[in-house]
């Protein structure tokens, strides 16, 4: 999930940055092929962190979130 936060669009809080980065690190170590599936699926979606997207209304469809998304997480 780190992979996929980090490329799709970071928090604009450092230490939300700070704290992802080692999550990167040991995730390239345990399971690099699932990593770089999840940077390359987030770097097409966009993040719910970026664009205004973090107040979305909770009673909006699953659909529209999917939509304003753009991807869904590589499981």
């Amino acid at each position: 999930m780190a992979a996929w936060e980090f490329a799709a669009g970071r928090y604009p809080n450092f230490w939300a940055t700070a704290f992802c980065a080692p999550l990167l690190a040991v995730g390239m170590l345990i399971c690099p092929i699932g990593m770089i599936k999840a940077l390359t699926s987030g770097r097409r979606a966009t993040s719910l962190h970026i664009g205004g997207l973090t107040k979305i209304d909770l009673e909006s469809p699953l659909a529209l979130l999917r939509e304003k998304v753009g991807r869904r997480i590589v499981p």
